[in-house]
């Protein structure tokens, strides 16, 4: 498993750490993203709203109005460090990477699992644990307050197929029977 930690640093800023790796989220709207020395500075009115060494960051996820710097920009990319532009709601607008990206290498590899009959057999099992997992958590959590036999009989069997999920031949037979 991932792991992962997003710190919210304040309402306007996040940081999203998954094996040490920093990726920057900037939802301040109508502040500049610049490089000073080797650090990265959001700014607002001239004031500084923060600070962080550039070193630091893997990604930048830019929300809304936000304005990187021409330098900035430059100062990001060569090194490997993309930027990521959403709406102010999120919506997807566009990304700018660098000539060599480290998602290049993950979709690579991504490529070669799909035509890996084993590779894909643990990667569907990963994936249906985890759903089962979350579902039956979910099932549990509402049986607290009912007490329901039909739940109680719903977590029983997502408990057997996880114990049954490791063991399958073949990824067709994770669908179910």
């Amino acid at each position: 498993m991932t792991e992962a930690l997003l710190m919210p640093i304040s309402y306007d800023f996040a940081m999203h750490i998954v094996h040490s790796e920093v990726i920057f989220y900037i939802t301040q709207q109508d502040s500049v993203l610049r490089k000073v020395d080797e650090r990265l500075k959001v700014t607002q009115n001239g004031q500084t709203l923060l600070d962080i060494p550039l070193i630091k960051v893997s990604q930048v996820v830019l929300y809304g109005r936000v304005t990187v710097t021409a330098a900035t920009v430059a100062t990001l990319v060569e090194p490997g460090v993309g930027l990521c532009y959403l709406s102010e709601q999120g919506r997807y607008i566009g990304r700018l990477e660098p000539h060599f990206s480290k998602n290049s290498l993950l979709r690579a590899d991504q490529w070669r699992a799909a035509f890996d009959e084993q590779r894909k057999l643990a990667i569907a099992r990963q994936f249906v644990q985890g759903k089962l997992e979350n579902v039956r958590v979910m099932l549990l959590r509402a049986n607290r307050e009912q007490d329901s036999p039909a739940l109680t009989r719903a977590i029983d069997g997502l408990k057997d197929a996880l114990r049954r999920a490791p063991g399958v031949p073949r990824s067709g037979r994770l669908a179910g029977p």
